[in-house]
């Protein structure tokens, strides 16, 4: 592969990603059909976790370091070749994004402006069912 140069990679990875892998896609019952979703399967598989942890900048495969893109062109061959399973590639894309940009990593500050009551009557008036609760 690092035989052949940047533009004719990046040619082959466009034709890979954008109507080769389509093409064959919903026979095989891929998860996945539009090139997009493809190039990140493959560039986040390439790179061990999301691709833009490792690519400064868009489009992906034009920034991408050549070892990079040739390894992300190698596994687009594979999965065509069927050697290897697009579905688990395609999951383990997913898993990286989750621990990236999943709801357990956002951080939400909400800040409260209502005042705490007074002391209550009902010592039990926080929690259903009559619990206690000290933060009342």
């Amino acid at each position: 592969m690092e035989s052949e140069d940047r533009s004719a990679a990046e040619a082959r990875w466009l034709k890979l990603t954008r109507e080769s892998l389509p093409a064959v896609a919903r026979t095989r019952r891929w998860p996945v059909v539009a090139d997009h979703c493809f190039q990140r399967i493959f560039l986040d598989n390439a790179c061990d976790g999301v691709w833009y942890d490792r690519i400064p900048a868009r489009p992906a495969y034009a920034h991408a370091d050549r070892a990079l893109l040739d390894r992300a062109i190698e596994l687009a061959k594979a999965a065509l070749a069927g050697e290897v399973d697009l579905a688990v590639l395609n999951r383990r894309s997913l898993t990286w994004r989750r621990k990236t940009n999943g709801p357990a990593q956002r951080i939400v500050t909400i800040t409260w402006s209502v005042a705490r009551p007074a002391a209550s009557t009902s010592r039990n008036r926080c929690r259903p069912g009559g619990a206690k609760n000290s933060s009342c």
